[in-house]
């Protein structure tokens, strides 16, 4: 690494001290969201097993997914360690193969030219700026001026797949 270039990122990161949140691990971050938003242990094993609209227990298969795991249920999370702190255990918390996703975007006359699905529309888009010291918060400032651009309310949509490495997103 670069000595000069070290030297000016800590001097950039001590006249801005906010910006060393930026450099804070996801685990701890994540753990800050769920202290500042009263996440408990318990609601983010249930959250790691439980159908959001129902609230019931689901049996998920992804046959590409290693990290769904079909023999967990809600008392078995509660008795394992926490990592960090307090909320995550090691089956609560995203794995290494979190994280990847791909969109092929493409103009509607192109797609159908070449005969291929059109599985959904892009309508909007925002980007937003959140408190880095805390993990998850983002679709949350993001979501309600998507929509307002896009035209639409929040009852317009039936499921929100929120891409985020840990799961307390589900409570906010």
């Amino acid at each position: 690494m670069n000595a000069g270039w070290l030297h000016s990122m800590l001097v950039f990161l001590v006249k801005h001290f906010q910006a060393q949140d930026c450099l804070l691990p996801t685990g701890i971050t994540s753990e800050n969201a769920a202290r500042r938003f009263g996440v408990t242990r318990q609601e983010q094993d249930q959250a790691a097993i439980v159908d959001p609209k129902s609230g019931e227990e689901k049996q998920v298969t992804i046959s590409v997914d290693d990290g769904i795991r079909p023999e967990t249920a809600v008392s078995s999370l509660a008795k394992l360690k926490p990592i960090l702190s307090w909320i995550h255990n090691l089956r609560n918390s995203s794995q290494v193969s979190d994280g990847a996703g791909a969109v092929l975007l493409m103009r509607r006359d192109v797609a159908m030219r070449k005969e291929l699905p059109i599985p959904g529309i892009f309508r909007s888009f925002v980007a937003v700026g959140v408190d880095p010291a805390v993990t998850g918060i983002g679709p949350a400032a993001a979501i309600p001026p998507a929509l307002k651009s896009a035209g639409l309310q929040i009852e317009d949509i039936d499921l929100f797949e929120i891409n985020e490495a840990n799961d307390k997103e589900i409570d906010i």
